[in-house]
């Protein structure tokens, strides 16, 4: 049989318990004997910390962090860690793929030997103890992958606070001033001709802004890197069409307004935008490759040149 659960107002559907379990939605089941199967819906976590983006992941030796409603900085869901034993920790983590500066807010409620405590690849950042309100910390992670991680723990057997600790809006920003953070200095990002978005600091005829967008670093010439723009030939229906593929940080993106433009010519008042949609081929962590197709059959498009077009949105 297939079971396909269906969850009522905010909740989602969290995992199977009982004689079955994982994720797998539907489920196919083989009954050769009795069984029960129950499908446990409530608060995911994606949504409890408000990025989609984000793969949560769990450990520790006392009750897990889980989605809730009761206690919120936005008034909506976060996530939460509580009734931990004394010498039980909860962690939560995911990995952060920088440069990017992460906000969030956090409170907890607990003894004063009591921790929560934010960690940027395993080492301590930011700590917290005892009874506190929401609180807003902010840290730059560099370029590179990261582990972020939130870890509760019961220090001690005190009875204070309700032993429960809060992460809400978890916030990753990915604009063009934190992506140059992480690769000028301070004097370089004052000289536009540098650090602006026009530059071509290493001289691999890649500018500022485009480096931004496929996740290169702008002081090592990475002309021919993987996912650079490239031409391919594509059939369908009987017709081969001329493709403009590249890789892009969808994050990034969102910052930009990109265009793919075409040419048959070359000379710069031929330049048209091309009216066609950018599709999404596959996705790695925080790189997806896109693809536009140019609609007119190549029997059709003897010649002809593409370029991509980016600019930042006010």
């Amino acid at each position: 049989i297939t079971l396909t659960p269906s969850a009522a107002g905010t909740f989602s559907f969290l995992s199977w318990e009982g004689d079955a379990g994982g994720v797998a939605n539907p489920l196919v089941v083989t009954i050769a004997s009795d069984m029960t199967i129950n499908a446990k819906f409530g608060v995911s976590l994606t949504d409890a910390l408000d990025d989609p983006c984000l793969d949560w992941t769990v450990s520790g030796s006392g009750p897990a962090w889980n989605g809730q409603e009761l206690v919120t900085f936005d008034g909506t869901d976060a996530a939460e860690a509580a009734g931990l034993a004394f010498g039980e920790q909860s962690l939560i983590e995911t990995i952060v793929h920088g440069p990017a500066q992460i906000t969030f807010r956090w409170k907890i409620s607990a003894g004063p030997a009591d921790t929560c405590d934010f960690r940027l690849d395993g080492a301590s950042r930011i700590s917290m103890n005892g009874e506190s309100a929401w609180e807003m910390p902010s840290f730059f992670v560099g370029a590179g992958t990261h582990v972020v991680q939130w870890r509760y723990s019961k220090n001690s057997t005190s009875s204070a606070g309700s032993n429960q600790a809060w992460l809400d809006m978890v916030v990753l920003d990915y604009g063009l001033e934190t992506w140059q953070r992480a690769f000028f200095s301070t004097t370089e990002r004052a000289d536009p001709s540098i650090s602006g978005p026009d530059a071509d600091p290493d001289n691999d005829r890649i500018p500022n802004l485009l480096e931004y967008l496929f996740d290169q670093s702008p002081a090592k010439s990475q002309s021919h890197a993987p996912g650079a723009p490239a031409i391919s030939i594509e059939e369908s229906s009987g017709n081969s069409f001329a493709a403009f593929t590249w890789s892009q940080h969808h994050k990034r993106a969102q910052h930009l307004a990109i265009a793919v433009e075409f040419s048959s010519s070359l000379e710069e008042d031929s330049w048209q935008v091309l009216a066609a949609p950018l599709e999404i081929l596959s996705t790695a962590g925080a790189m997806e490759t896109v693809r536009v197709t140019h609609p007119t059959p190549l029997a059709s498009l003897p010649q002809g040149f593409f370029r991509l077009r980016v600019s930042l949105l006010p």
